[in-house]
């Protein structure tokens, strides 16, 4: 037994508890045969949800983090920074080379 929705010609829809596979059910005013009618579903969906972890620091110096410049740090203190980093890295790998 399931509640559904049905509408009676004359007086409108109503709810009335029958078995899932029922097309049509007594009007409770009338008692004429009233066929099941979908009714809406009620819901909301959630757009987004976003959550925050901890902070895992980088694996190594090169991975783009983005973090200070959020805090406040000015563009271009933050591209010398990054700078220095690649120029570190490309000095190191120079020196393996020779």
């Amino acid at each position: 037994m399931i509640l559904a929705d049905f509408t009676c010609a004359e007086h409108g829809t109503f709810e009335s508890h029958t078995d899932s596979a029922a097309d049509f059910a007594p009007c409770p005013t009338c008692n004429t045969s009233s066929p099941w009618s979908p009714s809406p579903v009620l819901g909301k969906v959630k757009i987004a949800s976003v959550s925050t972890g901890k902070y895992e620091p980088p694996p190594t110096k090169q991975y783009l983090d983005t973090r200070e410049l959020g805090e406040g740090m000015p563009l271009s203190e933050w591209r010398k920074k990054r700078e220095k980093v690649h120029q570190e890295r490309r000095h190191k790998s120079n020196k393996e080379l020779l």
